[in-house]
């Protein structure tokens, strides 16, 4: 079979392209094993501080973006919206059993334009990666609740903001509004009272952390004191939950935002958004400016070995470079063989004439 080195003195252009594809593959190889790879060990970290329809959210049912932010519902009766990220979180590692840090804040406005009576609320969520879940009106916050039996329709996590006491399952609280952590339910596992300023729509903000060794998931949010409109009676509340997000949810969820609103209304954005996680044992590769590609050895058994790379994804590896082989050969012998085609054509026609 011709190789590269065969192929150099010869100059014509199926024997120069042939090269040009050899000499390509390893790059090919390498460029193909990081596409795999690198998103699989890089962290979601993304800041929007102003979010707008160029920041790769995906918008569902009643929900859109404009020049306000991401406007999760409108003010009109039943409308429920949700949006998520467009990448996925890797939350934890199966092979591993390792859980992912992470830690996400965001400011948002609930707006009753100066109704005192007013629903739903708005929540931040969890939901397993590239599922088709239920955007529920009502109390559900568009979670994916069924609105029949009040059963969950997926799997999820959320913090909710909730705006309106539903005596089935919110807590007797005074004001009625209250931040909750929900796990598969609209029964709150652990809530806080929460003071808003929903008739003059003022701007609150969240902070919510997960930390993988304690598995104690973290929510600061603001408070108006006495639905004041004044900057001075701001205050800030907290919430904690112990929780092991492995037993409900996968590997690979989708973060977001939902809302809904009921036979009340009110208006529901999110204004900025900022995400950032740290899965502690997937390790990315690190890439110099420049890499520098290593010669072809012929010995048998020479790899390169990169730090933290699994048994998968040196299997990976190899089946590209067999398959890339495979096809750089098939060229090149495809192309030499129309070259020497054409050169005996040649000859045959010049001792014919």
């Amino acid at each position: 079979m011709a190789n590269c080195k065969q192929l150099a003195s010869n100059k014509t252009p199926i024997c120069l392209f042939t090269m040009a594809i050899c000499n390509s593959s390893l790059f090919m190889i390498v460029t193909l094993y990081f596409s795999f790879i690198i998103p699989l060990a890089t962290p979601l970290n993304f800041n929007l501080p102003n979010i707008t329809p160029d920041d790769h959210i995906k918008t569902y049912a009643d929900a859109s973006i404009s020049s306000e932010g991401l406007e999760l519902t409108p003010a009109q009766q039943q409308k429920a919206g949700r949006a998520t990220f467009v990448q996925p979180l890797h939350l934890w590692d199966k092979a591993s059993g390792k859980l992912a840090d992470f830690t996400t804040n965001f400011s948002f406005v609930i707006d009753s334009e100066g109704r005192t009576s007013y629903a739903d609320g708005l929540a931040f969520f969890l939901v397993p990666n590239r599922s088709d879940i239920l955007v529920t009106a009502g109390g559900a916050f568009g979670l994916p609740i069924d609105p029949v039996t009040i059963q969950p329709t997926s799997q999820f996590v959320a913090v909710e903001f909730d705006t309106y006491h539903d005596i089935g399952w919110d807590p007797d609280t005074s004001p009625a509004t209250h931040v909750g952590i929900n796990i598969n339910s609209l029964r709150s596992n652990a809530s806080e009272t929460w003071f808003t300023n929903i008739t003059h729509g003022r701007e609150n903000k969240a902070w919510i952390r997960y930390d993988s060794t304690s598995q104690i998931l973290r929510v600061a949010f603001t408070n108006f004191i006495n639905n004041s409109n004044t900057q001075e009676e701001v205050v800030q509340d907290t919430l904690n939950y112990t929780i092991d997000l492995r037993k409900y949810l996968p590997e690979w969820v989708d973060v977001g935002f939902s809302a809904a609103t009921g036979g009340l209304v009110e208006t529901s954005i999110v204004k900025s958004w900022e995400f950032s996680s740290n899965l502690k044992n997937a390790k990315a590769p690190v890439l110099n400016p420049v890499p520098v590609i290593p010669s072809p050895s012929p010995s048998p058994g020479t790899n390169t070995t990169i730090p933290g790379q699994k048994k998968n994804n040196k299997a990976l590896v190899v089946g590209l470079s067999v398959g890339l082989c495979v096809l750089v050969s098939g060229l090149g012998l495809l192309g030499i063989g129309l070259w020497k085609k054409r050169s005996t054509r040649g000859k045959e026609e010049t001792e014919v004439s």
